[in-house]
């Protein structure tokens, strides 16, 4: 499992997104897959698009 929640949520997007694409993820089956309700997520994150640029920034950093 991550450090915390919202790396938790970082990882199960990751996966979801390489397994179904952007559109075939949805808000609740991320919830699911990193073991958080639907409502932590929105704590973190506005919506998916929010998510998924946070998850690309997150990226670039670390690739820097």
């Amino acid at each position: 499992m991550a450090k915390n929640k919202q790396e938790d949520i970082f990882d199960a997007a990751m996966q979801l997104f390489a397994e179904r694409g952007y559109d075939g993820t949805t808000i609740p089956m991320i919830a699911e897959k990193a073991k958080v309700g639907a409502g932590t997520i929105y704590r973190y994150f506005e919506n998916k698009e929010a998510l998924v640029n946070s998850l690309f920034s997150k990226s670039m950093l670390e690739l820097s």
